[in-house]
């Protein structure tokens, strides 16, 4: 077992299209068209809401959000828990149930992300030591925060590698981006966003082979 395994810290979808609407996009036109859950209700009480022609937000208690502008729409969730024990969000569902009622929105691209940190007492020195050739000195002034991008036939994994510091303690960062280019039909962007447990297990997978692959 890998001391302080890797945590997911949040995960989003980001649909970029041509005329999102961000006026309509209030807690009362998300509840009324079924697209925030209904139960349980606690869970599902705004936090925050701002409604404007440019920019909507609407911030639940369990840490989900909506953020739009007329380019963009980001369905988020902060989370904090063991990566490999995560089994699933709603903002999937949001993000298809919202798609499926504004089919006529020119939908044009696709990210499918999440946020992981694993705790290190000295991150930067870490991640330097861990993907660098040559040897390594912390006198010597050099460090390194990689980029790894792994292409394929529909989609291209973005892993950009930082650091931060926490009240938990100094952590790696690893931002994980699955871009799809489009443009999108409703069907076919809502099928691509339903594929996200096989782009997180593929994550999972590339995240271990860079970090544990000598280890285990």
């Amino acid at each position: 077992m890998v001391e302080n395994a890797p945590k997911l810290r949040s995960l989003s979808v980001v649909i970029l299209a041509e005329r999102h609407n961000p006026s309509i996009l209030n807690p009362d036109f998300l509840n009324i068209n079924g697209i925030i859950p209904k139960e349980p209700k606690e869970e599902w009480r705004t936090v925050e809401t701002v409604t404007t022609p440019g920019l909507s937000i609407s911030r639940y208690r369990n840490g989900t959000q909506l953020v739009a502008d007329p380019e963009r729409l980001a369905v988020s969730q902060d989370l904090d828990e063991q990566f490999t024990e995560h089994n699933g969000s709603n903002i999937y569902g949001i993000a298809t149930r919202y798609v499926d009622l504004l089919p006529h929105i020119p939908y044009r691209k696709l990210g499918l992300n999440c946020l992981v940190s694993i705790i290190r007492e000295d991150p930067l020195g870490w991640i330097t030591k861990r993907f660098l050739k040559a040897d390594y000195s912390p006198d010597a002034g050099l460090y390194m925060m990689p980029k790894f991008i792994i292409k394929s036939e529909k989609n291209m994994l973005n892993l950009n590698f930082s650091h931060r510091k926490t009240p938990q303690g100094n952590e790696v960062v690893i931002d994980c981006n699955v871009h799809h280019n489009g443009p999108f039909d409703p069907k076919s962007l809502c099928q691509e966003i339903e594929k996200w447990p096989i782009h997180q297990k593929n994550i999972k997978n590339r995240i271990d082979g860079l970090l544990w692959a000598d280890e285990q």
